[in-house]
């Protein structure tokens, strides 16, 4: 086999294929890949093994990637109404409809429906947990000191709320 020249692979036509579009394709394949793991993990691990392997790395990844995407997002400071913007920005990037509210107690997000998991419901609620890790892995390197809770109401929509953590010993 000879080896690989890249000068010599095929490029896709920039004209076709504007950087834009190929943001699309890429974020699209990103969804794709969790929509495929979600259901996939749960079948091999069960709702306990999701929530502690997806949900780790998840968290992870929401460390990792919080401080680049917050920087693209032209989010800036602390507190819990900085952090629902950026929970915000990232849901309507991935299609979702959002609502944003602050108050004195946090800030909330509500979003209409999950869409990553529409076509796969019915999923294990373990599926959910492991998912909201990823914005937790990226509350804790926002700002320690807040904490998120997130729930799916009963009619699908998702309602995440961030506030400061309670004060500890």
């Amino acid at each position: 086999m000879p080896a690989f020249d890249p000068a010599a692979a095929p490029r896709l036509d920039p004209v076709a294929w504007p950087p834009e579009r190929l943001d699309t394709v890429i974020a699209r394949y990103a969804m794709e890949y969790v929509r495929t793991t979600l259901p996939v993990v749960l079948a091999l691990l069960g709702p306990d093994g999701t929530r502690a392997l997806l949900g780790h790395a998840a968290r992870l990844i929401g460390m990792q990637y919080h401080d680049e995407t917050a920087r693209l997002l032209e989010i800036d400071g602390r507190g819990p109404e900085p952090f629902a913007r950026y929970l915000a920005a990232l849901a309507e990037a991935q299609g979702e409809t959002v609502e944003v509210a602050a108050g004195p107690g946090g800030a909330s997000v509500r979003l209409r429906g999950w869409r990553l998991a529409r076509g796969l419901e019915p999923l294990d609620p373990a599926a959910f947990e492991a998912w909201c890790e990823l914005w937790r892995g990226a509350l804790a390197a926002h700002d320690r000191r807040l904490r998120l809770e997130a729930a799916r109401e009963p009619g699908g929509d998702v309602v995440f709320h961030v506030a400061p953590a309670p004060a500890g010993p």
